[in-house]
């Protein structure tokens, strides 16, 4: 047998991320996976191995562009890495995280419910029933989590990094300290909108101030906004045929090619209602949503969508690492923008037939800015956490960090649990800055409905042509900014709140 070659450390790692893509869909569904983690990266022994790693280290590289590409597939290859190394784990931890929770009167819930389940609940006290089971549920989690984390720090010195964020930053051009910046720019401009609107919101929905609010009180604060503002939209859903009707005036194929493919049908309600598997970009991207009884999910269902297009665009032959690899923070801001439709006027009107549009966009706006926030300070947090000697003395000062930057009562406990994957909570973050930048250039060059204008269409299909080669911070170059900026989505809300 011939010596392994990078190509063949590519192909390999190429097949783990379709297989792993599909065990995570299979999850998210509901479903028991049907091969374990430990059968899974058997199966790929090169792609995820030190002999890759060294491999790829010393192979020959022929300009930036071949730099770039050995430096995302070496990025992939250590991920894979650590995600062997840590399989038994995240195994125990699946096992655990799947078991039911008993939630006083309420019986046994999956935990991946919990949440939701307090969002549902007018009672006080049944909200906080469900919101004092999740947190409960976790920290019997946080030795594992702990554990995990420990050994992600451990894995990356043996391979001469710091920590799992240094990777990110040697590999992936990951700028701590502009994305830092950005988001802490972001947190100071909408300090005093987020507290006077997101503080009117719940005070009028539970009755209390926003300074003793839990996350299950603003979660139901939420809903309640949208379930007042969609009274307007047929019950029906039919977020499906939403998506039939504005992308062909985009220009786009619904298909786009064959690539993507659309499942519908009912599904379990404590699940996803919209989901996407990567299984083989770009030719089988798979597109799942859930129908179940109750509101729409246009939201859930875009934000599917638009990562789907991302994938679905690019290059169908070519480097792997143009074709599979690259900033997932680029892909999960398509996402984003997609599902920050409902917040706009006219697609409010248009689209969803919404006669009262300002109460929806309004609902949309106030649900987004919650999120930006989280996401800004989890940021801030797993950037601290993972370059800490310690894990244990961040507990306290995560919660302070949520809490300052959502002015609730967040729980101490979720301090290793919001962070449980990898630079998950850096991915989220980099994409909160690039959606702002991404809708306002849409809506500078193709107007507030450029979502159906074919020359937005073109404009997006020549983003996701460029596949992995796209970078978050080429991506803010060609929007228009030097550098990471959160001052587009601040100054979006500051317009519209």
């Amino acid at each position: 047998m011939s010596d392994p070659t990078i190509h063949d450390v590519a192909g390999q790692t190429e097949e783990l991320q379709g297989e792993l893509a599909l065990r995570h869909l299979e999850r998210s569904s509901g479903r028991r996976p049907a091969e374990s983690l430990e059968r899974l990266f058997s199966r790929f022994p090169l792609a995820a191995s030190t002999e890759a790693i060294d491999l790829i280290r010393v192979a020959p590289i022929d300009g930036d562009e071949e730099a770039r590409r050995r430096d995302a597939l070496l990025e992939a290859t250590i991920a894979g890495f650590v995600g062997r190394e840590t399989r038994r784990l995240a195994a125990d931890l699946e096992t655990r995280a799947d078991a039911s929770v008993a939630v006083s009167d309420r019986g046994p819930r999956p935990p991946r419910s919990l949440l939701a389940g307090a969002s549902a609940e007018v009672d006080a006290s049944a909200r906080h029933a469900f919101v004092a089971a999740f947190v409960g549920h976790v920290e019997e989690l946080e030795p594992l989590l702990a554990e995990k984390l420990s050994l992600e720090r451990g894995i990356a010195r043996r391979l001469g990094f710091d920590d799992v964020v240094d990777v990110r930053c040697r590999l992936g051009s990951f700028d701590v300290d502009a994305t830092v910046a950005a988001l802490e720019e972001l947190l100071a401009d909408t300090h005093d909108m987020y507290h006077d609107v997101l503080g009117w919101s719940v005070k009028r929905a539970v009755g209390v101030e926003l300074a003793e609010a839990t996350i299950g009180d603003v979660l139901f604060t939420l809903g309640v906004r949208h379930a007042e503002a969609e009274r307007g939209i047929e019950t029906s859903d039919d977020a499906p045929a939403l998506l039939a009707r504005f992308v062909p005036q985009l220009g786009l194929d619904l298909r786009v090619g064959g690539n993507v493919t659309l499942e519908t049908g009912p599904g379990p309600a404590d699940t996803p209602r919209a989901l996407v598997a990567a299984v083989r970009v770009p030719h089988d991207v798979r597109l799942v949503y859930r129908v179940v009884e109750g509101r729409p999910a246009h939201h859930a269902f875009l934000d599917a969508v638009g990562r789907a297009f991302a994938l679905a665009h690019r290059p169908g032959a070519g480097p792997m690492a143009d074709r599979v690899l690259g900033d997932p923070s680029v892909v999960i801001a398509f996402g984003r923008m997609l599902s920050a439709l409902p917040s706009n006027r006219s697609f409010a009107t248009r689209e969803l037939g919404v006669a009262k549009a300002r109460d929806l966009t309004q609902a949309c706006l106030v649900e987004r800015l919650f999120e930006a926030r989280t996401a800004a300070a989890r940021l801030l947090h797993e950037v601290d956490l993972r370059r800490a000697a310690t894990v244990t003395e961040h507990r306290a000062a995560f919660g302070e960090r949520l809490r300052g930057a959502l002015g609730i009562r967040y729980p101490d406990a979720l301090y290793l649990w919001d962070i449980r994957e990898p630079l998950a909570a850096v991915d989220q973050a980099r994409a909160v800055l690039l959606e702002g930048a991404l809708t306002k250039h849409l809506v500078h060059y193709f107007d507030d409905d450029w979502y159906r204008n074919p020359r937005a269409g073109r404009f997006l299909q020549d983003l996701w042509g460029r596949g992995g080669a796209l970078s978050f911070e080429g991506l803010m170059a060609h929007l228009g900014h030097e550098r990471a900026t959160g001052r587009p989505l601040a100054e979006l809300f500051g317009r519209n709140l």
